[in-house]
């Protein structure tokens, strides 16, 4: 990605950037300190550092003659390392110097490898336990902030070169590793600490709110003014001679300055299965209002900062269906919802379709004032009121019909396979589950319970269950279940092939492992395994899903579990029979 202009946080010279950039302005660090402001202080005496491989590999070095100092005084340090910068996309290999890295751990040293969505908040735990941070930057990137132990009450040990250090209550300056060495000694030795609060409060000036208003070009760009002279910055805006960055945000104002009308709801997809996703956005169109825009904002990096800034978690659980590069996973699936001169499609894509929102659902809000039963173990409900469950069947097929159009290609996938499989032949379907799934089902269900729906449906209909004209499609997660109605229905059972399910192998590893601990036990399905890495993270997978239900609701009877699946298929069919397998 190529940047018109960073703001660097302190003064460089242009050598020392190696020519590549050129100072602009220098501006302070903006922090969100408050997790950090309420840490407590540790009984301990250990010392955090974080860095990539090449510099925890020179900082182990330095520091291994400290063993027998470290053991005699009970002192740890942790020298926490990530590969590479992958924080930018790009990798290199390091395997001889992670060998050589691994080596210098010792019972007092302790060295382990990040991972890389797991880095900050591995960093934020070993914050609870560490007294001290070494920080040995050449610049305030990836790396743990100083600020932030700042205002934890840490100390800090730092290089000279870090001008802001200097300015730190108690901090160690260090000029070399050896310096480092003896600062480290110095500071083990010390008796008391009395600088603990002074700290909390130097880390103070650098938060958001004490510095936004006076710098607020940096989240609007219409504070930016266009002069000839040397740049400056004055009562939050600021004046640039720089003609290529003044035009690009020129345009950046214009391009968003859109004539949206109507009243805009955002829908953020939640951190969870992709029927549950589906089902809340299909939920808040059916109730949307006649003047209301409802928009679905299905980007993985927005599952990110909202699980951080909601639960400060910064691994997903369960969303899988999208990588951050894939953008909105809505406009991968489905035709825009509405028209151009409604809300442009771009907006779809950024943060910018915020500054248009009259009103954003919280992440964990599932349309409760209005539908109670609609996900989780809740919609066991929803059939038993047969009157309502007619109405709300034809209701949410009325929203979906109108904004949830699958795309053509997807379309043309599920309508090819019918033509193949199921047109002309009396169909049911059935959706399995998972083991793992127990935890949201009422009750545990077996295969002979949809055994004897099968039955009960082939007699009624006057149909031979092993000669007649008929098919199971059959929609699960995992090849247990596809292995025994393959098997059991061999002639007559029809499925999606390539799509990614639990194997054997890994049934039986939950089956263990509840066995274990003598309970049922949570994040075993497979959108929990997929999602643990963002390289099992895939729009195909939302594609497989999405066309295994359509497929299910193109049958005409349907056999299933309590589930988001089940829910869906019931209104994008509203003539399909439903039969619980209970």
């Amino acid at each position: 990605r190529t940047f018109d202009a960073v703001f660097i946080p302190y003064p460089k010279e242009k050598n020392e950037l190696n020519g590549v950039s050129v100072p602009i302005i220098h501006l302070p660090v903006y922090l969100n300190l408050k997790h950090y402001l309420q840490l407590k202080k540790t009984a301990n005496k250990d010392i955090l550092y974080i860095g990539d491989v090449k510099k925890s590999l020179n900082i182990a070095k330095s520091l291994s003659s400290l063993n027998k100092y470290l053991e005699e005084k009970q002192v740890k340090i942790h020298i926490k390392y990530r590969e590479g910068f992958d924080v930018l996309g790009i990798e290199y290999p390091l395997d001889s110097d992670k060998k050589q890295l691994i080596s210098y751990s010792t019972d007092n040293i302790i060295i382990e490898k990040a991972d890389q969505w797991q880095f900050f908040s591995e960093v934020k735990k070993q914050a609870f336990a560490a007294n001290a941070i070494i920080y040995d930057g050449t610049c305030i990137d990836f790396m743990y902030n100083p600020f932030q132990a700042l205002a934890a009450g840490r100390q800090i040990f730092a290089p000279a070169w870090f001008g802001q250090a200097k300015k730190v209550p108690g901090a160690h300056i260090y000029n070399s590793y050896t310096d480092l060495t003896e600062q480290i000694k110095h500071y083990i030795n010390s008796a008391t600490d009395d600088g603990e609060e002074e700290r909390r409060k130097f880390s103070r000036t650098y938060r958001i709110k004490e510095n936004s208003v006076a710098y607020k070009f940096l989240s609007d760009f219409s504070a930016i003014k266009k002069i000839t002279s040397e740049n400056y910055y004055r009562d939050g805006c600021f004046f640039i001679s720089y003609d290529n960055l003044y035009i690009k945000c020129k345009k950046y104002l214009d391009r968003h300055n859109y004539n949206v009308s109507g009243n805009i709801t955002i829908i953020p997809a939640n951190d969870a299965g992709f029927f549950s996703i589906y089902n809340k956005y299909a939920s808040y169109l059916a109730y949307a209002k006649t003047d209301e825009i409802i928009i679905p904002d299905w980007r993985c990096l927005s599952v990110y900062k909202n699980i951080y800034k909601h639960y400060n978690v910064e691994k997903l659980n369960s969303f899988c269906y999208a990588a951050i590069p894939d953008g909105n996973l809505f406009l991968k699936l489905f035709e825009t919802p509405y028209s151009e001169n409604v809300f442009p499609s771009e907006l779809y894509q950024s943060d910018a379709m915020y500054e248009y929102a009259d009103r954003i659902v919280n992440i964990s809000e599932y349309n409760f004032d209005n539908e109670p039963d609609l996900t989780y173990i809740y919609s066991y409900e929803l059939p038993k009121n047969e009157e309502y469950y007619k109405q709300f069947r034809f209701k949410y097929n009325k929203a979906i019909t109108e904004k949830m159009k699958p795309l053509p290609y997807i379309m043309d996938q599920i309508n090819k396979f019918k033509s193949i499989n199921l047109d002309g032949h009396f169909c049911i379907s059935v959706h399995v589950r998972c083991a793992a799934h127990a935890m949201e089902l009422l009750e545990q269900t077996r295969f002979q319970s949809y055994d004897e729906q099968i039955n009960k449906i082939l007699y009624s209909e006057k149909i031979d269950i092993k000669n007649g004209n008929w098919r199971l499609f059959i929609a699960t997660d995992n090849d247990v279940s596809l292995d025994y109605f393959r098997q059991k229905y061999s002639s007559h059972a029809v499925w999606q092939k390539g799509i990614k399910r639990l194997t054997i192998d890994q049934e039986k590893e939950y089956e263990n492992m509840k066995k274990k601990s003598g309970k049922d036990i949570y994040g075993y399905e497979l959108q929990h395994r997929q999602a643990e890495n963002e390289s099992g993270h895939s729009v195909q997978l939302a594609i497989d899903i999405l066309t295994d239900v359509y497929l299910l609701a193109s049958c005409s009877h349907f056999i299933y579990q309590n589930s988001n699946v089940s829910t869906a298929v019931s209104y994008i069919n509203t003539d399909i029979k439903m039969h619980y397998a209970g």
